[in-house]
C-alpha cells in the first residue's frame, strides 16, 4: 500500500513528464521557442538530463549534428531532449549548440558567436520553477565560398 500511494503521489506531482508526452513543453512555467515547428515530435530524442543530454552530444556519429534542443522543468528536474540530422555540409562549415544557460551566459555566448560569422537558428527558452530562465540555441556557421568543395566534417564550436 505504501509502494502505490507513492506512485500515485508522484503522478499528481508531475503528471506531464512522461518521456513521450503529447505535449512537447509540459510542466514549463514559461516557453519560448524559435523554429521548433519545423520538426516533429517523433524526430525528438527522449528527455533527459543535461548531463545525459552532453554524453549523448559525445556521442553524435561524424556528420550529423544537434539540428535543435530544447528543456524544460519538470517537477524541479531541468530537462533537454534534441533532435540529430545530417550536418548541412553543402552550406555550413561549423556548428554551435548549447543547452541549459543561464540569461547572461547566453548573452555572452550569443555575442561571441555572432560576431564571429555565426547566425543563430534556433533558440528556445524556459523557465525552472523558481523564476530563473535557461536557454538553449544552435548556431551554424555558413561557409566563406560556396564554391569551396564539401569537407568530410563538420567543425563544433568548442564547448
Amino acid at each position: 500500500m505504501k509502494i502505490s500511494l507513492t506512485l500515485l503521489l508522484a503522478s499528481l506531482i508531475c503528471p506531464s513528464c512522461n518521456p513521450k508526452s503529447d505535449s512537447p513543453h509540459p510542466a514549463s512555467i514559461a516557453f519560448k521557442s524559435s523554429g521548433a515547428a519545423a520538426f516533429r515530435e517523433d524526430e525528438f530524442s527522449d528527455w533527459m538530463t543535461k548531463a545525459e543530454q552532453q554524453v549523448s552530444y559525445e556521442k553524435t556519429p561524424p556528420g550529423h549534428y544537434f539540428a535543435y534542443t530544447e528543456g524544460r522543468n519538470c517537477g524541479g528536474l531541468n530537462q533537454y531532449r534534441h533532435i540529430l540530422r545530417p550536418a548541412p555540409l553543402d552550406q555550413f562549415s561549423e556548428w554551435a549548440v548549447y543547452w541549459g544557460l543561464s540569461a547572461d551566459e547566453f548573452y555572452q555566448l550569443d555575442l561571441k558567436l555572432l560576431k564571429t560569422g555565426y547566425a543563430r537558428q534556433h533558440l528556445q527558452v524556459f523557465m525552472d520553477g523558481q523564476g530563473a530562465a535557461f536557454h538553449q540555441a544552435v548556431w551554424l556557421k555558413a561557409k566563406p565560398d560556396s564554391n569551396l568543395a564539401t569537407p568530410t566534417s563538420i567543425t563544433p564550436a568548442p564547448r
